[in-house]
């Protein structure tokens, strides 16, 4: 995220003529560590499209990985590997 985010605002800055952070106060880490929550965290994420009225249902928005959690088209290959 650091290299995402400060390469991304340089290009920002750029090309807008302006200075500072773009997505400051944006990201946030949080540990999740009880499973209830990680499910209440993963349908925040999903549903948050559909409550600023962007679409009607999760399975619409084109950049969620819902769909394919939710089983109902093949997921990217980034979603099942496990990485060390």
């Amino acid at each position: 995220m650091k290299l995402l985010n400060g390469s991304y605002a340089q290009y920002v800055n750029r090309q807008y003529q302006r200075v500072g952070h773009v997505f400051q106060g944006r990201f946030k880490a949080i540990l999740a560590q009880k499973e209830f929550y990680l499910l209440e965290l993963a349908r925040y994420i999903a549903l948050n499209p559909v409550r600023a009225g962007m679409v009607r249902s999760a399975k619409d928005w084109p950049w969620s990985s819902y769909r394919a959690t939710a089983g109902l088209a093949e997921g990217a290959a980034c979603l099942s590997q496990i990485f060390h």
